[in-house]
C-alpha cells in the first residue's frame, strides 16, 4: 500500500511539474515578448566592441515565425532577426523556474547570414510576466531581461 501511495505520489508530482514546465515554455517561447539588454561586454569582460553593440544595442520585439512547427521552433523580431531554438532546458522548483536555451541567430546586419550560437540562461518566478538572466554568444555577453507583452 505504502508503495502504491508513494508511486502514486511521484507520477503526481511529476505531472505536475512537467505542465508548470510547460506553460512557462509557453509563455517565454511561444508569446510576444520584449528582450533588453544591458552590462554588454566582450566575452573577457572588456568594453563592447562594434559587433556587440550592433547585436545587443537595443531592446528587441520577438513573436512566433510564420514557418516555425512542432518541431522546429522559430521566432522573429521587429529588427528582421531570425531566430531558430536549437535546444532548452527547464527546472522548476519551489516556485522558481530557471530555463537554459540555445539559438542559432541570423542578424539582420549580418551580410555572410552565419547563424550565431547564443546561449541564454533565466530565471524567474512563477506567474511571474518577465524572467531576468545572463547570455553569450562565444564573443559577447550581458545581461538579458525577458518580458511578456
Amino acid at each position: 500500500m505504502k508503495i502504491l501511495f508513494l508511486a502514486t505520489f511521484n507520477a503526481l508530482a511529476l505531472i505536475i511539474a512537467s505542465t508548470s514546465a510547460q506553460a512557462i515554455i509557453e509563455k517565454l517561447h511561444f508569446n510576444d515578448n520584449i528582450i533588453t539588454f544591458s552590462n554588454v561586454s566582450m566575452i573577457n569582460g572588456s568594453a563592447p566592441d562594434d559587433i556587440c553593440l550592433k547585436r545587443y544595442g537595443e531592446e528587441l520585439a520577438t513573436r512566433d515565425h510564420p514557418d516555425s512547427t512542432k518541431f522546429s521552433i522559430k521566432r522573429m523580431t521587429d529588427k528582421g532577426h531570425d531566430i531558430t531554438v536549437a535546444s532548452r532546458s527547464i527546472n522548476v522548483t519551489e516556485g522558481i523556474f530557471s530555463i537554459e536555451s540555445r539559438y542559432e541567430v541570423l542578424f539582420p546586419d549580418d551580410d555572410s547570414q552565419t547563424p550565431v550560437h547564443l546561449t541564454i540562461t533565466t530565471t524567474g518566478l512563477i506567474g511571474d510576466k518577465e524572467a531576468t538572466g545572463l547570455f553569450s554568444d562565444g564573443t559577447c555577453r550581458g545581461a538579458i531581461k525577458v518580458k511578456n507583452k
